[in-house]
């Protein structure tokens, strides 16, 4: 009796475990899933310091007609000098596409989205690009690593 006891107690536990597992994978997939969010609401509010918490300070980004950014001060003033001049009073949206964890600290992101221009409410086809994001977990949280952004050429447009 005392081994069918022990053996449910370790069912039983074993079933406790694999829960809290499931649910710490959920929260760290979430807090992954929300980095783009975060980029945008920084990008909606043109506010290129808080774009650039996202990253991790030794954060690179490449933009989609190809410059390079370093860190996060880097990252912040591009975006703060874009804001101000060519895309002054754009948004920009995007849609999770797939998380894919490599380990428990690090994850591979790719989103698809784009700028929305004044006026806009839909993408424009030219507009529409997948984004990919490498993240790490730190002691600060999850942040980007490398962020690419490349545009999707429709068909006949190459």
């Amino acid at each position: 009796m005392l081994t069918r006891i022990s053996f449910k107690s370790l069912i039983a536990l074993c079933v406790l475990l694999n829960s809290f597992v499931a649910l710490a994978t959920n929260t760290e997939e979430l807090a992954v899933r929300a980095l783009p969010q975060r980029i945008v609401d920084g990008w909606n509010r043109a506010d290129g310091g808080a774009l650039a918490s996202v990253y991790a300070e030794d954060g690179i980004l490449v933009a989609g007609h190809g410059v390079v950014k370093h860190g996060r001060e880097q990252i912040a003033s591009y975006h703060e000098e874009l804001f101000a001049t060519s895309i002054k009073g754009t948004r920009l949206t995007v849609e999770v596409v797939n998380v894919r964890f490599l380990d428990q600290t690090t994850a591979i992101l790719q989103t698809k989205g784009g700028i929305l221009w004044p006026g806009e409410t839909t993408l424009a086809p030219r507009n529409v690009g997948i984004q990919s994001f490498v993240a790490v977990k730190n002691e600060a949280g999850w942040r980007v690593v490398l962020f690419q952004n490349t545009r999707i050429v429709s068909p006949g447009e190459d």
